[in-house]
C-alpha cells in the first residue's frame, strides 16, 4: 500500500515539474518578444522608418487562431471525460487551423512584398513586420508538432480521464500561442 502512494506522489511530481517546465518556457518566449516589439518601438525614432500598414491577410489570420483555441479546447474537455475520439478530433482540427492560419501568414508575407516592402529594404518597418509573425511561426510549429503527437496517443487509447497530461501541456502551449499573437497582431496594428 505505501509503494502505491509513494509511486502516486513521484507521478504527482513528475506532472508538476513537466507543467512547470512548460511555464519556464513560456516565460522566456515572453521575454524574447518583449525584446522584439521593444526593438521596434525604439526603431520608429530613426529617421528611415516608415510605418507599414498590416497586410489583410494578418486579420483573417487572428481570426482562425481565435478559432483554433475553441477546438483545443474541445480536445480538453475531451479528455478531461476521457473521449480518446474527442482528444483526437479536436487534436487534428487544431492542426489543421494552425496550418490554415500559417498558409495566411504566407500570403500576408506576399501582400507585403507586392506592395513593395521586403524583409531586407531600408525601412526597419520592414523587417520587424516580417520578423514578429516569422518568429511566432517558428514557436507554433512547436504547437503543430505536439498537436500531432496529442492526436497519435489519443489515438492509441493513451490517455485517460484521469491521465491526461499531454493533452493539457499542449492545450497551455497553443492558447499561450493564440494569446501571443493577439498581442502581436495589435501591437503590429496599433503602434505604426
Amino acid at each position: 500500500m505505501a509503494t502505491i502512494e509513494i509511486g502516486n506522489i513521484q507521478e504527482n511530481q513528475k506532472q508538476r515539474a513537466k507543467v512547470t517546465m512548460l511555464w519556464v518556457g513560456i516565460i522566456a518566449i515572453i521575454m524574447f518578444f518583449a525584446a522584439i516589439t521593444s526593438g521596434f518601438i525604439l526603431s520608429m525614432g530613426g529617421p528611415a522608418w516608415i510605418s507599414v500598414d498590416v497586410p489583410q491577410a494578418f486579420i483573417f489570420s487572428t481570426l482562425v487562431i481565435i478559432l483554433s483555441s475553441a477546438t483545443m479546447y474541445w480536445a480538453q474537455l475531451s479528455a478531461k471525460k476521457g473521449n480518446a475520439g474527442g482528444i483526437r478530433l479536436g487534436a487534428m482540427l487544431t492542426f489543421l487551423l494552425g496550418l490554415v492560419f500559417g498558409y495566411c501568414q504566407y500570403m500576408g508575407f506576399i501582400e507585403l512584398f507586392a506592395s513593395g516592402h521586403a524583409f531586407s529594404s531600408k525601412n526597419p518597418a520592414d523587417s520587424f513586420m516580417y520578423l514578429i509573425p516569422v518568429m511566432h511561426f517558428a514557436h507554433l510549429l512547436g504547437g503543430l508538432i505536439a498537436l500531432l503527437v496529442v492526436a497519435r496517443r489519443a489515438k492509441t487509447g493513451k490517455y485517460t480521464a484521469q491521465n491526461h497530461l499531454g493533452v493539457r501541456l499542449c492545450g497551455i502551449y497553443w492558447h499561450f500561442l493564440d494569446i501571443l499573437w493577439l498581442y502581436l497582431f495589435a501591437f503590429l496594428y496599433l503602434i505604426r
